[in-house]
């Protein structure tokens, strides 16, 4: 199974889109730009047949699936209600209705409303999503489930408040930025988009490595004796033996970082680039805007060094992977940085 567990305090906005004919992932995260995404709908090749309530003809024409619906109040307020409410509360943008509603207030409450469908009711992959009070959750599987093998799963292991099925089979797509977790073989009507504070996220990632070890050319590898023999192997000696250090002595199977792969390691794990993308630090000024120092923000790069040293600006500290004396620490240093960048992906 695939999951996008997100903290409800890093999101910006919700959003749902309709396309007649339907729309590929590929052309959603290409046109729409969304930071996580995932399916929502039936699949249909010409006609509007969908799971969400956004046109009236999806009434008429018997789509309606659940009565209870997630709907979106402003950017990104979540209200789960009765679809009358929806269609009355004109503070509702928009709402999605499930195949079926799984789980409400904490409890398994499986509901198809006025049309239960026996084809999506068989065992299929599954997409699902889903809220608690502090995280949104977006979740795809990786065997065929039965609608009841999914509530327990969203509602118990998952820990949703409220949470409702989308289309599953190959319906079924779960994106963050670039990576990939599952990935839909057709195109589809509805998505579920999500934006993020991404430039918190990036700092809060960052900030959560602090006192982890250095280890050149790591980005957040678990160093094992295996792994800095292989280090050693493609780097050569000097950089972990010297004559105040032998990183042989070091070795404690967690995860150490250099200095450009702190950033590397945050930027992967927010799927900002693709898991196997690799940056030196000079690499990483070219995904930035240059700024000035005197237009320093959270989250910004600083450099020295010809690009030999890269940090992350915070609160007036440079927050860096500094060497194998010090580690993952923040330090007063700002001065000492030479040349500025602000991440284009933030």
């Amino acid at each position: 199974m695939s999951d996008i567990i997100i903290k409800k305090k890093y999101i910006k906005k919700y959003d749902i889109i309709n396309v007649k004919g339907g729309i590929s992932a590929k052309d959603v995260l290409s046109k729409y730009k969304p930071d996580a995404f995932c399916n929502l709908a039936l699949y249909a090749s010409s006609v509007m047949i969908n799971l969400t309530r956004l046109e009236d003809e999806n009434v008429k024409s018997g789509y309606l699936f659940s009565d209870e619906m997630l709907g979106i109040i402003g950017d990104n307020e979540l209200v789960w209600v009765d679809y009358k409410e929806v269609y009355a509360d004109k503070n509702i943008r928009d709402a999605v209705g499930g195949s079926p509603i799984l789980g409400i207030n904490d409890k398994i409450d499986i509901k198809w409303g006025n049309k239960h469908s026996s084809y999506l009711d068989r065992n299929w992959m599954r997409t699902a999503i889903g809220d608690n009070d502090s995280e949104f959750i977006m979740h795809t599987s990786d065997e065929a489930l039965t609608i009841p093998e999914l509530a327990t799963i969203m509602t118990y292991n998952k820990h949703c408040k409220n949470s409702l099925a989308c289309d599953g089979g190959g319906s079924s797509h779960l994106q963050m930025g670039q990576r990939v977790l599952k990935e839909s073989t057709r195109a589809n009507v509805s998505w579920f988009l999500i934006y993020f504070d991404k430039t918190q996220m990036f700092i809060d990632v960052m900030t959560d490595q602090i006192l982890k070890d250095y280890t050149y050319a790591a980005n957040g590898e678990v160093i094992t004796q295996s792994t800095l023999n292989k280090f050693i192997s493609w780097f050569g000696i000097k950089h972990y033996i010297t004559s105040y250090f032998d990183a042989r002595k070091n070795v404690n199977d967690v995860q150490d970082f250099d200095c450009s792969g702190l950033i590397v390691y945050a930027l992967r794990q927010l799927g900002l680039i693709r898991g196997t993308a690799d940056y030196t630090a000079r690499g990483l000024y070219g995904l930035c805007n240059k700024v000035n120092r005197e237009d320093l923000q959270n989250g910004d790069l600083m450099f020295r060094h010809n690009f030999g040293h890269v940090a992350m600006y915070l609160d007036g500290y440079a927050f860096h992977a500094k060497g194998t004396a010090y580690g993952v620490t923040a330090t007063s240093e700002v001065k000492t940085f030479d040349t500025f960048g602000r991440l284009k992906y933030l």
